[in-house]
């Protein structure tokens, strides 16, 4: 058809000239074959262009899609071992707190056993100190009685003491007043004695 055209334009164009004006219903065919045969070839262009266009698009989308799936997952794979190493660490320190706690409990319970062994022994030696306060007590009170009967035997013996050391004066009896003789040992006892006793034989 191209063909038929080009050699109907070389053999008829030149010798129509200017004759042939869009009035000419030939013309005016040829024209619009002309202009139909190169929208055609346009359109074929562009098709071709978008068709290529379109195929590196796909591909350029395709390598980015790759490219970020690769960082995508070494940006996860990433993550993924940052959160795996935070969770590692936590647990150690889970453990080392649980660890520590449990060597926490272990003390306050020994120190606990130790309180109340302290308890007992405070408890112990109060009642201890109770028991000897109260013989303490019994033996102040014991020795104070015996206090106060050795300072009464101390006095008595002083009594006694004085009245064997003391003066003793004898005066004959007087027959005047016919009244008796008195002894007195050194005990305090007193003895009277009628006179007439001691003037009579009998």
């Amino acid at each position: 058809m191209r063909e038929a055209l080009a050699y109907f334009r070389a053999k008829y164009e030149s010798a129509l000239g200017d004759h042939m004006h869009p009035s000419n219903p030939l013309r005016a065919s040829l024209k619009k074959v002309e202009f139909r045969f190169r929208e055609a070839e346009r359109l074929k262009e562009l098709q071709d262009n978008i068709n290529t266009s379109t195929a590196r698009l796909t591909l350029v989308i395709i390598l980015q899609a790759q490219k970020v799936a690769r960082v995508n997952n070494a940006t996860m794979r990433e993550r993924m071992h940052q959160i795996t190493e935070i969770l590692a660490k936590q647990s150690d320190d889970m453990q080392y707190q649980m660890l520590i706690q449990k060597e926490q409990s272990a003390g306050l319970r020994e120190l606990m056993l130790e309180v109340c062994a302290m308890g007992d022994r405070v408890k112990l030696q109060e009642e201890n100190d109770h028991l000897m306060i109260t013989e303490l007590q019994e033996s102040s009170a014991t020795l104070e009685s015996l206090g106060k009967r050795v300072s009464a035997l101390f006095l008595l013996l002083a009594d006694v003491r004085d009245i064997e050391t003391r003066h003793r004066y004898f005066a004959g009896p007087d027959p005047t007043f016919q009244k008796p003789i008195i002894f007195e040992d050194a005990l305090g006892f007193v003895l009277e004695i009628p006179l007439k006793w001691i003037r009579s034989w009998n």
